[in-house]
């Protein structure tokens, strides 16, 4: 998925070196952009994760508002994707404590974003700059997070909402308390756009779709779109589904090797995005 952003933060580079020694971040370990192969982050998952793992983790969806009435078409399709990988999956609604790894999650599958803002390193310079790119990118995301999912983490439910404010979020993680999650879904309801704003039901859509690095080419991002899809069309009772993607091949091509319909094309200071949409019969 193709993430907006209504801000950005415009510190020159200058501005950021200074910022960043001033907090003592001012070395290349404190720094090292995450993916790089070199030494890890001082601000890494394995920090926030240590202090998530002592307050409450992630709901079994079954057990939150809903879940109990489940379409059996969902819960064939949520059997799929826990199912099959010589592993112990589940399907659970986040706790504010899930926050740090899902920011994690979604970090790392749009690192292709993240990477066009950073410049090459080699140089405390560049390494700081790339280490205030990364940190303030990751902010971003918790922060947007935490704002669209702050109705789940307050009254966790599965029940279609009235509104385009509420976004459901699901993950798909090993059981066990210190186990990240491998995948994660979020939708909303949405009016589509390109349709007369005032005449226009609320529809499904799709805001992110993630999986994990070490566990892609398993097909779990199609089991999980297919779960995505049987979900908003039983128990949310939606007509289509609608996403946006950028240009990404391996993204691209998952929504549109399983029906979905460009709609309409984009192109900003970031690439192109695609807005596609897929009925739901």
């Amino acid at each position: 998925m193709a993430r907006k952003r209504s801000f950005r933060f415009g510190l020159c580079l200058p501005c950021a070196v200074a910022l960043c020694w001033g907090l003592g971040l001012g070395s290349r370990a404190a720094f090292t952009p995450r993916g790089s192969g070199s030494e890890p982050c001082a601000w890494s998952s394995e920090r926030w994760r240590a202090r998530a793992i002592s307050g409450r983790l992630a709901i079994p969806w079954n057990l939150v508002g809903g879940g109990a009435d489940l379409p059996v078409e969902v819960r064939e399709a949520a059997d799929t994707c826990t199912a099959g990988e010589g592993l112990d999956l589940e399907l659970a609604v986040p706790e504010d404590s899930d926050m740090q790894e899902l920011t994690d999650l979604v970090d790392e599958s749009f690192q292709r974003a993240i990477q066009a803002r950073m410049v090459d390193g080699g140089n405390p310079l560049g390494d700081l700059w790339n280490g205030w790119v990364s940190l303030s990118e990751r902010q971003m995301t918790l922060g947007a997070m935490r704002k669209r999912l702050a109705g789940l983490l307050s009254s966790p439910s599965l029940r279609r909402p009235s509104n385009d404010e509420w976004n459901l979020g699901v993950l798909l993680r090993e059981k066990g308390i210190q186990k990240p999650p491998i995948g994660y879904f979020e939708i909303c309801m949405q009016k589509p756009e390109g349709i007369s704003r005032r005449s226009a039901a609320l529809e499904p859509y799709l805001k992110n779709l993630c999986v994990s690095k070490a566990y892609r080419r398993r097909g779990l991002g199609k089991k999980l779109l297919n779960l995505v899809e049987a979900f908003c069309r039983t128990a949310w009772q939606g007509s289509a589904l609608y996403l946006h993607t950028d240009d990404d091949a391996a993204a691209f091509s998952l929504y549109n090797s399983t029906g979905y319909t460009v709609r309409k094309q984009e192109k900003d200071g970031e690439g192109v995005s695609f807005y596609m949409f897929k009925r739901l019969e």
